[in-house]
């Protein structure tokens, strides 16, 4: 604060005083921008978390490939979206944070005004000045956003495959192809219950299930798998 302080004061010429207003009120025009900024975040990672689980649901229904960071070359695998998000969420993500943000920059503003008095001398007055249309703008929007949001968390994963593509242990639990099958990643995969045996054709106890680019089965209520 001291260091904004000293800015506006080599910046304008003003006293300490009027430097210490200016600072405030440059603080209160930004604090809103702040809460937007903050509250795309908040909104951008709960989508994310989303896509991911939707991704990871669907495995146990279809073949898709691997998503990563670094597809390799001659494999199905396909890159990790741009800004962490399909364009179908992430274009509108980025206009409704742009149409808030100067929605908000309508509603709250600095003003500075520069007057004569009856003597000629100028006198310097800043403000805070508001839009009682871009506040009214600003919360109609920001609640229509924020409505839209809530809407898409109330979907439901599909069921199928156990839910947790952010946890390690339980994507370490899912990838344990069979030994015929170890360059799985390259390809289209799924989730399902494998065939498994021994040489003379005897079942365990326990079937198992993993995700893998080979013919899988829907695990059957009852069964044991592992």
């Amino acid at each position: 604060m001291c260091r904004c302080v000293r800015l506006i004061r080599l910046m304008t010429g003003l006293s300490s005083a009027s430097s210490v207003a200016i600072g405030f009120h440059f603080l209160v025009e930004l604090l809103p921008q702040l809460i937007v900024s903050a509250i795309y975040v908040a909104v951008n990672y709960k989508l994310t978390v989303m896509i991911h689980f939707r991704d990871w649901a669907r495995l146990a229904f279809r073949q898709q490939p691997l998503r990563v960071s670094d597809p390799e070359p001659a494999s199905d695998q396909v890159s990790t979206c741009w800004l962490s998000l399909p364009y179908q969420y992430s274009i509108p993500m980025l206009i409704s944070s742009g149409t808030l943000g100067w929605l908000v920059s309508q509603a709250l503003f600095f003003q500075r005004f520069i007057w004569y008095d009856n003597d000629g001398n100028a006198v310097v007055e800043h403000y805070l000045g508001y839009s009682t249309l871009g506040v009214i703008g600003s919360i109609m929007f920001g609640v229509s956003v924020f409505g839209v949001s809530m809407a898409l968390g109330l979907r439901k994963c599909a069921p199928g495959l156990p839910l947790g593509p952010t946890n390690s242990f339980i994507i370490a639990a899912a990838c344990h192809p069979p030994e015929n099958d170890r360059n799985s990643a390259r390809s289209p995969v799924e989730w399902g219950a494998i065939q498994i045996g021994n040489d003379a054709g005897e079942q365990p106890l326990a079937q198992h299930c993993t995700i893998t680019s080979r013919r899988v089965e829907c695990p059957v209520e009852g069964r044991l798998y592992a």
